[in-house]
């Protein structure tokens, strides 16, 4: 023994010898609170299922409308990498 911890067994490529293809491939994602901060936009008193009620509309923040932003960039990005891995 040399004090080093063992190393880890993984499923990896090299074990099985056999990579998925996308057509083999199921992605899945959670959406509240994962792809849609949820809690982030309850927290703020936004809606996120349109409105439509009788009240006075909400304004958004340009900090949150700008977070929002780069959130949903990062989401696409994300489904569309999906998208290509299967």
């Amino acid at each position: 023994e040399d004090g080093e911890a063992p190393e880890a067994e993984t499923d990896s490529e090299d074990d099985y010898g056999h990579r998925f293809d996308p057509d083999e491939t199921v992605v899945i994602f959670d959406w509240d609170d994962t792809m849609l901060p949820s809690s982030w936009v309850q927290d703020r008193a936004l809606r996120i299922d349109g409105g439509g009620g009788s009240g006075p509309a909400l304004a958004i923040s340009e900090a949150d409308r700008a977070a929002l932003r780069a959130l949903a960039g990062r989401v696409g990005e994300t489904l569309r990498l999906a998208e290509q891995l299967g």
